[in-house]
């Protein structure tokens, strides 16, 4: 196992370009938190190691899901994972899936014990059960996404998975467990997020409708890839109005609206779309991911600082 970890061949199959989106959330949550005096480094800590757990593990499991029912085949046109290029065994692959299981539950279990106290009377209290019975649900769904005999990612519900769980957990979940309370107004913030999140999957799906047609049901697939973009073009631009609707809300200053400098980076990536299709797509994949959680930090360190 120690040396499977340590290969290079493996690492494919931990799909590393997609793990800094998924921090996104987790970072705005605790930025609004410190921002309202909540700030816990404890909380914060787990919460990255427990989202991080979950997203390889979702990685791992979608991998699996695929070799399973034949959709990643030597058609595919975005990266090479280790299953497909022969580097790792389906078994192997089942064996890591479930060590970050186990990664998933130790972190989310840890997290949730050190935002209640870390002593036994924070079972006394009903947000303790409601944040590990969340936490099952987000091991659930990774396993879900393709994995079992009717996975939601092979039925266009994707999208809907990747908003709650990147989206409204994320954000809304990280600020509650550093705060113990909710405001409407993070709502705005964790969609906003969640939009960012779902159209990355979407790029995805853009790019590997031909083949998945054969397979599965996406958004693209379901609509087309003309609406699929005008989907992407809505996804994108929302997720700038709801961060704006925020800021607003929180009666920030002028300098509270920084986040905005990304806007011409959003409609460069806008055009390019609109542009390609196909393999092409792939390469929009980086500025999307890290131009998402570059986003979510300034956000978060402008409601924090301003």
């Amino acid at each position: 196992m120690k040396k499977l970890l340590l290969s290079g061949k493996y690492i494919r199959s931990l799909r590393l370009r997609t793990l800094p989106l998924s921090l996104s959330g987790v970072i705005l949550g605790s930025l609004i938190a410190a921002a309202d005096g909540f700030l816990s480094m404890e909380v914060f800590i787990f919460a990255i190691l427990t989202t991080l757990s979950l997203q390889i593990l979702a990685n791992l499991a979608n991998e699996l899901g695929d070799a399973q029912k034949g959709t990643d085949t030597a058609e595919r046109l975005g990266p090479q994972y280790s299953v497909q290029s022969g580097a790792v065994s389906v078994d192997e692959l089942r064996k890591l899936i479930e060590v970050f299981v186990g990664f998933s539950l130790c972190f989310g279990f840890a997290l949730v014990w050190v935002a209640f106290g870390a002593d036994w009377s924070a079972m006394a209290s009903p947000s303790f059960y409601a944040m590990l019975i969340l936490g099952a649900l987000a091991v659930a769904a990774a396993l879900g996404y393709t994995l079992g005999k009717r996975p939601y990612g092979y039925m266009a519900l994707g999208d809907l998975g990747v908003f709650l769980f990147f989206g409204l957990l994320s954000v809304m979940g990280s600020y509650f467990l550093m705060a113990k309370e909710l405001q409407w107004s993070l709502i705005l913030a964790a969609s906003g997020c969640g939009f960012l999140s779902m159209a990355v999957l979407n790029l995805n799906n853009m790019r590997d409708m031909e083949q998945d047609r054969r397979t599965r049901l996406t958004i693209p697939i379901v609509i087309g890839l003309r609406n699929a973009k005008i989907y992407h073009t809505l996804l994108v631009v929302g997720s700038q109005l709801l961060f704006l609707l925020f800021v607003i809300n929180r009666n920030g200053n002028w300098t509270s609206f920084i986040f905005l400098i990304f806007v011409p980076l959003w409609v460069w990536h806008i055009t390019e779309v609109w542009k390609r299709e196909g393999e092409s797509l792939d390469k929009l994949f980086p500025s999307l991911s890290f131009g998402a959680l570059i986003q979510c930090i300034i956000l978060g360190l402008c409601t924090f600082l301003f």
